[in-house]
């Protein structure tokens, strides 16, 4: 730090201000083992391999390395019995048969009972049309993994510290920084390279703020990894094409119990619930211009929030791949997201060069 010129002026949050050094300690998963145990698992229809890893609480690559399965085949044949070191025992899935009601469709009941559309598909693949009266089956698992609101959530999340200094100037594509200010680090999330970690006062607060709001309001503990952000004086950041004036900030998108760190992680091993809940906490600041995740995987980002009970004409503003001709929706479509989210935080209010 001490070789940076004097004009950058950075401001740093103390370590003992960390939003997050208060955290209440994550509730034991009650299907953990006290040591890991072979069992034997047999594919059922619509079972991806990611699923059945997160199952016993091991990584999909284990799955596919003990059982001599081609690590980029994301299945296995129905009815193939698996070898599996588990760390985690739950019990069996419920099977469960609904009568279908007029107005219900796949997608509906598949929110209604919280399981996979896809899954509901394979679970009845000689039904390819809905009518009223008709039976459909589905299995729910009792001990799925928990991530959000598994832990007590605090009453209130701390109040930041300000920042002051730290001005975005010019567009993303085309800024830079003044007074740079370092993302500090903090037991919320964890830092990629402390090089890439700067930008203006206004999006270090808010992001810190959103991450801190999702860890104690419900009680989310994976991680949360923060990829870039800019360059000390902001300007060119290749490979990105924006990143510039410190308002861009990468996020990985967090990764479901078991799944080791991953560059660009399949779908399967993504966690969605965590994912909205993440979104959730950066939009209620009201300072997310724009996030760009790839449309193909916005599917997924909505089944997770209606899970949760949040309005379809909700997501239907907030997605572009609902309705790609629809103006004004925040969470956008760009190719090579797919591994993480890219939020571009508004111009703070004192910031009167900085182009939105």
């Amino acid at each position: 730090m001490s070789s940076l010129p004097a004009l950058l002026a950075l401001r740093l949050i103390a370590a003992d201000a960390d939003p997050c050094a208060d955290l209440a300690p994550l509730e034991p998963d009650r299907w953990a083992l006290p040591e890991p145990r072979l069992v034997e698992h047999e594919v059922t229809a619509g079972e991806h391999i990611a699923d059945i890893a997160v199952r016993y609480g091991v990584d999909p690559k284990e799955v596919a390395d003990d059982n001599e399965l081609d690590p980029w085949v994301r299945r296995a044949r129905v009815g193939k019995t698996l070898r599996i070191l588990a760390r985690r025992m739950p019990p069996p899935r419920e099977r469960l048969v609904v009568r279908v009601q007029p107005g219900q469709t796949w997608s509906s009941i598949a929110i209604e009972h919280r399981v996979p559309k896809r899954m509901l598909h394979a679970y009845n693949f000689r039904k390819k049309k809905l009518r009223v009266g008709d039976e459909i089956v589905l299995w729910t698992d009792p001990g799925a993994p928990r991530t959000v609101h598994a832990s007590k959530p605090a009453a209130q999340p701390p109040t930041l510290a300000p920042m002051p200094g730290g001005r975005s100037k010019g567009r993303p594509q085309i800024g830079r920084i003044v007074h740079a200010v370092e993302l500090p680090e903090s037991r919320c999330y964890t830092r990629g390279k402390p090089e890439w970690m700067f930008g203006s006062s206004h999006t270090i607060v808010e992001l810190q703020r959103a991450v801190a709001k999702l860890r104690h309001e419900t009680g989310y503990r994976g991680e949360i990894l923060i990829g870039a952000i800019s360059l000390a004086r902001g300007g060119k950041f290749p490979p990105h094409q924006s990143h510039q004036s410190g308002r861009d900030v990468d996020i990985r998108l967090p990764l479901l119990p078991g799944i080791g760190r991953r560059r660009a992680p399949h779908p399967d091993e993504v966690d969605w619930v965590a994912t909205w809940a993440l979104v959730d906490a950066l939009f209620s600041g009201g300072h997310v211009q724009v996030v760009f995740l790839d449309a193909k995987l916005q599917r997924r980002l909505y089944e997770a929030a209606r899970w949760q009970g949040v309005p379809h004409e909700r997501l239907v503003e907030l997605l572009q791949a609902l309705d790609p001709n629809r103006l004004g929706t925040v969470i956008r479509h760009a190719g090579g997201h797919d591994g993480h989210l890219h939020v571009r935080f508004s111009c703070g209010p004192d910031e009167p060069d900085c182009r939105g």
